[in-house]
């Protein structure tokens, strides 16, 4: 039975079990460990800069300026609107980099409900604590990591009459962004009243 599946009867207490708590944390990891392969370039982004796709793992590269720099994206297809599609649908869309952070979200105030309900019946470990509090924290610097890279692009493509609607694009996204920020920054406070 997943955490997400039971449906408790109206007014009944919700028990969730350290395991299954677990497998949510684990699920969790791996893919937050996808993302941050496929996204952490967006970290190191300077100005001009632009981002390419590695199709083989679907991973991020970064296209520093030069005299080539169009010319190579233009070869392997590079363009604005795959990027915008590959933000799209890693980052904002369905299974996507903001739907994992819900799913985080989500289970850390399972774990926070337990805690602070000591008449629920559910204890749990410190460690299942400490586990859900870091891996806030590691996503929380990859969202800053992306926050950088969006900010470069919109700063990139500004100067572009042409780009103004990706501009409102990735401004769009940089909202989302923030907001999960401010959330999990938010769930890592509550936390401290908790881990041992």
């Amino acid at each position: 039975m997943s955490v997400s599946a039971f449906k408790p009867q109206k007014n009944a207490p919700v028990i969730i079990k350290e395991v299954e708590l677990r497998e949510t944390y684990a699920h969790i990891f791996r893919e937050s460990v996808t993302f941050e392969k496929m996204l952490k370039a967006m970290g190191d982004m300077k100005a001009g800069c632009k981002l390419g796709i590695l199709y083989a793992d679907r991973t991020l590269y970064i296209d520093t300026p030069s005299i080539l720099q169009g010319a190579v994206r233009w070869l392997y297809g590079q363009t604005r609107d795959n990027i915008k599609q590959y933000i799209t649908d890693e980052i904002m869309g369905s299974n996507g980099f903001i739907e994992l952070l819900q799913q985080l979200r989500i289970a850390c105030e399972q774990v926070i409900t337990c805690c602070a309900e000591p008449t629920s019946g559910v204890i749990l470990s410190n460690d299942i604590r400490l586990a859900f509090r870091n891996i806030c924290a590691a996503n929380i610097n990859l969202l800053m990591r992306i926050s950088h890279g969006i900010t470069v692009m919109v700063l990139t493509y500004e100067d572009d009459d042409t780009s103004v609607s990706m501009c409102n694009y990735l401004e769009h996204v940089q909202r989302a962004l923030k907001t999960e920020r401010i959330m999990l920054e938010t769930l890592i406070v509550k936390f401290a009243k908790y881990i041992k």
